[in-house]
């Protein structure tokens, strides 16, 4: 009879133990195994088909040096798509990488110190954590951070337009119609790492035929063990099978007509379904598991036949599917498979797939003697892993099928989850299962039984019960007869069975020679380096020893020890390599701080850092390298004190600088002590509380002094130019008003900024409060009102507060404005009456500045401008006399253009 490996999925002769991954066919072993699972994956080329686990378990094998930086894995911090380990959120950081910015870090720290990043450290041990967004872009992103690794198989790619292995095209329109994530795996033997598939998917490709009832698929309603695709909830009914009494149906029938089971299941898309899918119901799995476990073994101590006792949810017993060639109901050409025992002993044996062979006692006996504790994917830490044997190459854990349909006249556990599924739990001892555990549940050390030796146990002690029976009958009979009593011969022990050694075995022994090779060419004999050295050695001529005497299955357990001794060496080279990065980070930040001129503006920072940095040099030579670690990064925080320090004492210098050459710009000195008002006073008062802060080292709070003292630059300038610069503005104010009378007069509103714009200009011209609060604020102001009040009241108030010769300029804006205008009535050319109009402003302009003392240059250029309105032709006279004016008015708006030709106030 066929079996089908519900850890593997391999399909193989009738056994406890599976000839592929060595899994255990035994209910405490799937329970182990249902604890260990969880969303986590790694390429593991040895066992391509084993179950994800949890990242409890994913954190020890990387402990243990089994997963590593270039390793590829997926999980929920990669949205179920492989990367390498160094780049995957969740395990880059347990390695001493960043996976945002690739940074060198120390192991498990919960952010990047470099870019800030924050590490992910929990995750839900039942949910994939698929992407939210575009699987498209999430894919775009695993490339671009994975250059060389094909996110959706795993497998390294050379072309970053297709992957060779799996034949994804990576482009969005292509990824959208042929990529779906999910929790369900189909058994690819050309494609053994591809990412799980959604339900969507699964009922897709059964719809084409891409699955048939003896496919092999694993998924949520299987607890993630692999099953034949007939007996799977939630797919068998589209296949054509009921998953609970095995007939056939019409497919996508809801309910059996057979046995009334509902058919059709709700399957999330991204839970495994475990039977165990909390951290609450691990720990009491666990609990039930080490009670099971401890019974057994008391049990076995006493002599007696136990009973098996497992956790809620796990069946008593397990049979493996079998391929039965004796059902009918399977159409032709497909295998039928159930977890019935075979109808009868004369059943033709079903030819084995390529690959699979016979179970013998070697290949028992190679997993006989394991650490203990040791599980497919690490140290299980319970009396349970070590009495169950869930056995590996290290590489993953043993898993343990969950599911298994009724054996015939058995009973059902009473506390099996199983039953709920449509399955029954096997009792110990019903027909058709094992009498003890004894013959499947075994440890990594100690006594291990296989059904052979089991069967062989249970003839010798037949014999032997045979025997006693005739030396009891026999002792009486001598006793009746007064006869010496015959005492029979200890039996002699059996001979050692001849071992082999096996690919594994081989291949992991080069292996470790290998590494244990690299760890001591990489290493120099001192104090710490010696015993670790001697230590690998040992192990290796330990394990030499066996090899040399041909026994492969108690050097195997030795692997564990050298690679412990090989991990030993390698952190010890971690903790010095990490060491010499904070030297190197010490003397990068000292020399930057060197460069600041520290040694002076923080001289007490500096020394600190030198005694820190001298420590750490002392202590690196006595091979102290977690203490020299400490010393030079405490060296490292010195020196970017004092790099602070100093750039705040040289920041502080260039603020004090920058006030002194700022606010004698545009203003001789004493100008400014003149006039500057109450904010040059504030001001200097700032100047001298920095100066004196500045001498006794205060560098952070001389630098805010001197930043007051600059952010009041612009209050002394305005107070400044409201008397050096009095004729700018008042000609600007005159020009203000101006336009905004003519706005108004055309009906255009009085905004909001033209209102701000006048009552700066006025303020300026120290008008007072009075006026500023006369100017209107609706946008529709009276015409002859606003006149009155921009022209002649303002007129009036300026010579009141600033005299006659400000008025004069206040004028002479009037007047440009109105020239300005003037110039732009339509026609191509200058009517007479304008050009009378723009000479009579001229006149006035003239006689203005005449009064407020300007230039020869301003008369200079008005003249100019007379002579413009006077060119022939009449339309060039035009142009060039509506030029002259935009660029007298430019000029005449900003204060340093201005001042060219505009007199200073006193």
């Amino acid at each position: 009879m066929m079996i089908l490996c519900p850890y593997c999925g391999q399909i193989q002769q009738q056994a406890d133990q599976c000839v592929a991954c060595k899994g255990i066919f035994e209910p405490l072993s799937r329970c182990a195994s249902q604890i260990s699972m969880g969303p986590w994956y790694m390429v593991m080329p040895k066992r391509p088909f084993m179950p994800g686990f949890s990242y409890d378990v994913l954190k020890d094998m990387v402990k243990r040096g089994r997963i590593k930086a270039d390793t590829p894995v997926r999980g929920p911090g990669t949205n179920q798509l492989w990367a390498y380990a160094a780049r995957a959120p969740g395990v880059a950081h347990l390695l001493g990488k960043c996976y945002a910015c690739d940074m060198d870090i120390t192991p498990g720290q919960p952010a990047c110190p470099g870019c800030k990043t924050s590490f992910p450290t929990e995750f839900d041990r039942n949910k994939l954590g698929l992407a939210a967004g575009s699987l498209a872009q999430a894919v775009r992103a695993q490339l671009e951070r994975n250059v060389d690794l094909c996110p959706t198989c795993g497998m390294k790619i050379a072309d970053h337009n297709r992957c060779g292995s799996c034949g994804v095209v990576f482009n969005p329109p292509d990824m959208a119609t042929r990529i779906t994530l999910g929790a369900w795996s189909l058994r690819y033997s050309s494609r053994p790492f591809y990412i799980s598939s959604s339900y969507q998917e699964i009922k897709d490709r059964i719809e084409v035929g891409g699955i048939k009832p003896d496919t092999i698929l694993r998924g949520p309603t299987t607890y993630q063990f692999w099953s034949m695709a007939q007996t799977v909830p939630g797919i068998a009914h589209l296949l054509g099978y009921c998953q609970s009494c095995r007939k056939q149906i019409t497919p996508k029938l809801t309910v059996c007509p057979h046995c009334s089971a509902h058919l059709d299941v709700t399957v999330p898309q991204d839970e495994l379904g475990l039977l165990f899918p909390t951290q609450e119901s691990v720990v009491e799995a666990q609990r039930q598991l080490d009670e099971a476990v401890a019974q057994l073994e008391e049990a076995r101590r006493g002599g007696e036949e136990p009973a098996q006792q497992v956790p809620d949810g796990i069946e008593a017993d397990f049979l493996p599917l079998a391929v039965d060639d004796t059902a009918s109901a399977a159409p032709a050409g497909e295998g039928m498979f159930s977890n019935q025992p075979a109808a009868t002993p004369a059943a033709a044996p079903v030819a084995m797939p390529v690959g699979t062979s016979e179970r013998s006692t070697d290949a028992f006996a190679m997993y006989a003697d394991q650490p203990v504790g040791d599980t497919m994917f690490g140290d299980a830490g319970s009396p349970a892993a070590a009495a169950l044997g869930a056995v590996a190459d290290g590489d993953v854990e043993a898993e343990n099928p969950f599911f298994a349909a009724p054996a015939a006249n058995t009973p059902a556990a009473p506390n099996s989850a199983a039953a709920a599924l449509g399955g029954a739990a096997v009792s110990v001892g019903a027909p058709g299962a094992r009498a003890s555990i004894d013959i499947g549940v075994r440890g990594r050390h100690g006594k291990k039984k296989t059904n052979v030796a089991a069967m062989a146990g249970f003839g010798i002690t037949a014999v032997f019960l045979g025997i006693v029976m005739i030396f009891l009958l026999s002792s009486n009979s001598s006793r009746s007869n007064d006869r010496p009593v015959v005492q029979e011969e200890a039996p002699k022990p059996k001979p050692r069975i001849k071992e082999e050694a096996t690919p594994y075995q081989l291949d992991r022994k080069k292996e470790l020679e290998a590494e244990a090779k690299a760890a001591l060419d990489a290493t120099r004999s001192s104090k710490r380096y010696d015993p670790l050295i001697a230590k690998v050695k040992e192990e290796m001529q330990a394990i030499d020893g066996f090899w040399n005497e041909k026994r492969y299955y108690e050097g195997e357990k030795k692997f564990h020890d050298l690679e412990s001794a090989i991990a030993a060496i390698a952190a010890l080279n971690a903790t010095r390599d990490g060491a010499l990065s904070s030297k190197i980070q010490a003397q990068e930040i000292a020399a930057r701080a060197k460069e600041k001129n520290a040694e002076q503006a923080a001289a007490k920072e500096w020394g600190e850092g030198g005694v820190h940095l001298a420590e750490a040099e002392r202590l690196f030579s006595g091979e102290e390298f977690e203490s020299a670690n400490k010393a030079w990064s405490l060296s490292f925080q010195a020196y970017q004190k004092a790099l602070v320090r100093s750039e705040t004492a040289i920041a502080a210098a260039e603020s004090r600088a920058k006030f002194l050459e700022d606010v004698v710009k545009n203003f001789t000195q004493a100008q400014i002590e003149a006039v500057g008002g109450p904010n040059f006073v504030k001001a200097v008062a700032a100047i001298g509380e920095g100066d004196k802060l500045y001498q006794t080292g205060e560098y952070d709070t001389a630098l805010d002094k001197y930043q007051t003292a600059n952010k009041l630059i612009p209050d002394i300038e305005l107070a400044v130019q409201s008397v050096v610069g009095v004729h700018f503005w008042a000609v600007k104010t005159g020009y203000l008003a101006t336009d905004a009378i003519i706005a108004v007069n055309k009906g255009q509103p009085f905004t909001k900024s033209m209102q701000a714009d006048l009552r700066q200009a006025y303020n300026q011209l120290m008008v007072g409060p009075q006026f500023l609060a006369a100017i209107p604020t609706d946008e529709k102001p009276a015409l002859d009102a606003l006149a009155k009040l921009l022209l002649e009241t303002a007129r009036d108030t300026v010579v009141q507060n600033r005299g006659e010769v400000v008025r004069a300029s206040y004028n002479i804006g009037v007047q440009v404005r109105i020239i300005e205008e003037i110039l732009q009535s339509p026609g191509d050319y200058i009517e007479t009456a304008n050009k009378n109009a723009i000479k009579e402003k001229i006149e006035v302009i003239k006689s203005e500045a005449k009064i407020a003392g300007y230039s020869s240059e301003f008369l200079d250029v008005i003249g100019e401008m007379e002579e413009k309105t006077s060119m022939k032709p009449e339309f060039e006279a035009l142009r060039q006399s509506r030029q002259f004016m935009h660029d007298l008015r430019t000029k005449l708006m900003e204060y340093d253009s201005a001042m060219e030709i505009l007199p200073q106030g006193v």
